[in-house]
C-alpha cells in the first residue's frame, strides 16, 4: 500500500492554499487601486482584467474546496 497523507493534513493544506489565494486577491485589488490612471479607457481595461483575475481566483478556491479527503 502506498504512503498517503492524513485527511487532516490535506485539509490543512487546502486551507493554507485558500488563505494564500485570498491574500493574492486582496493584493491584486490593492495594486489596481494604487495605480494612477490618466486615461479612463486604460483604467476600464485594467479594471476588467483585475475582475477576471479575481474571478479566476474564486474559481480556483471553489475547485480546491471541492476536494474530499478521507
Amino acid at each position: 500500500m502506498a504512503n498517503r497523507y492524513k485527511a487532516s493534513y490535506c485539509r490543512r493544506l487546502v486551507n493554507n492554499y485558500i488563505s494564500e489565494i485570498e491574500r493574492k486577491k486582496i493584493s491584486i485589488q490593492k495594486n489596481f487601486e494604487d495605480m494612477d490612471f490618466s486615461n479612463s479607457n486604460l483604467r476600464d481595461e485594467y479594471e476588467e482584467l483585475v475582475s477576471n483575475m479575481k474571478r479566476e481566483c474564486d474559481n480556483l478556491i471553489r475547485t480546491i474546496e471541492s476536494y474530499k479527503f478521507s
